[in-house]
């Protein structure tokens, strides 16, 4: 009798015990698949491509961005140089498929005229007009292939990489790499309230021909004909600043000619 019940009692233990463990394993398991998880949880639920399809949707949708064939764009820019701050009045005329580009900029009291007609680059001040040294044209051509990126990225055969969270002017951000051999890497930065792109970064070359380090921070979004649009930018070359740009107006679609971005004839 006395054995019966102390064996009983060894049953009861053996059978608390094995269910401790049990538990304890259950517990391990539903710790380990959190810091699985945990790693980083935002990668392993989203992807790139639906960020930026977010992203797209914030900004006015793709349907009504893949219709703005042209813009003109009106803005104030501070440039600042070792010598001081340079204000710059600016004009600039944009066309899309193929890229063409026109700045009109009245600077210390002087006009000057960039223009690229999806080849080569031209330059006008007064009535002197050449076309510009190939450094130039080679950086105006750098900034066509990542014209559009966010919408055209796939068509143009470039792929993106999810890099995690990360903060920008004490934003939280969803941190997007697009990359492809005629841009090398783009890192976008997505508010993760408003979904729009609060700040790029990429190598790019400048006029000299030199690899720099570029960030642009957009600020103020407001609507232009349904499009949600930056009104206020900041550029860092290298960790400095370099130009702040206030823009003035936007206009989409106003059936811009070719011949504004075409090299003017010289006269005599």
């Amino acid at each position: 009798m006395i054995k019966e019940k102390k064996d009983q009692r060894k049953e009861i233990k053996t059978k608390n015990l094995l269910k401790t463990i049990k538990i304890y394993i259950f517990c391990l398991l539903i710790l380990a698949i959190n810091w699985l998880v945990g790693v980083n949880p935002v990668r392993a639920q989203l992807r790139a491509e639906d960020i930026i399809e977010k992203s797209l949707q914030a900004q006015g949708g793709r349907e009504i961005l893949e219709k703005i064939k042209d813009a003109v764009v009106t803005a104030s820019c501070k440039i600042y140089l070792p010598q001081g701050e340079i204000l710059v009045e600016r004009k600039i005329y944009s066309k899309v498929e193929p890229y063409k580009l026109r700045i009109e900029q009245n600077m210390l009291g002087m006009q000057v005229i960039i223009g690229y007609d999806g080849e080569k680059t031209w330059l006008q001040q007064m009535n002197n007009i050449m076309i510009a040294p190939e450094t130039i044209n080679n950086s105006i051509k750098a900034s066509a292939a990542r014209e559009n990126l966010l919408l055209n990225y796939k068509k143009k055969g470039y792929k993106a990489e999810y890099l995690g969270e990360s903060q920008v002017e004490n934003k939280r951000c969803h941190q997007i790499k697009i990359f492809g051999p005629e841009i090398g890497e783009t890192i976008y930065y997505f508010d993760l309230e408003t979904h729009w792109p609060i700040k790029a970064e990429y190598d790019a070359l400048d006029e000299t021909g030199q690899k720099v380090r570029t960030e642009t921070l957009s600020f103020d979004f407001r609507p232009v004909d349904k499009v949600m649009a930056p009104w206020k930018t900041i550029v860092f070359i290298n960790g400095k600043k370099s130009m702040e740009i206030m823009i003035q107006e936007i206009k989409f679609n106003q059936n811009l000619e070719d011949a504004l971005f075409a090299m003017p004839e010289k006269t005599n």
